[in-house]
């Protein structure tokens, strides 16, 4: 499976899931824009290794929430659905919080 289809599937992932405000760019400051949920994936780094999978992403999270469980629950997530979409590759991934943000209202 290609890296690009590898990051939609995550950032779909880290996306369902309650707390996560969106995703960002890596370079991105605490400042920095959500990418937009359609361009969401180029918030998720993909290294492709012989025996592993490494996952990385960048996310903004609701201010206010216990940061390290949505973290791991991100991470969790991301894990079942990358095992569930490619099988058994063994799947590293890490989440870096890049920002805090208030929920916006509806």
């Amino acid at each position: 499976m290609l890296p690009h289809a590898i990051a939609r599937i995550a950032a779909h992932a880290a996306l369902a899931g309650d707390g996560v405000i969106g995703l960002t760019h890596a370079s991105a400051s605490a400042e920095a824009s959500l990418l937009a949920p359609r361009d969401a994936h180029k918030g998720v780094d993909v290294q492709l290794g012989a025996a592993l999978l490494d996952v990385e992403l960048f996310v903004v999270l609701r201010y206010g929430a216990p940061l390290a469980q949505l973290a791991e629950a991100t991470s969790e997530r991301v894990h079942a659905a990358l095992t569930n979409a490619l099988g058994a590759i063994p799947v590293n991934v890490q989440v870096r919080v890049q920002g805090l943000r208030a929920p916006v209202s509806p």
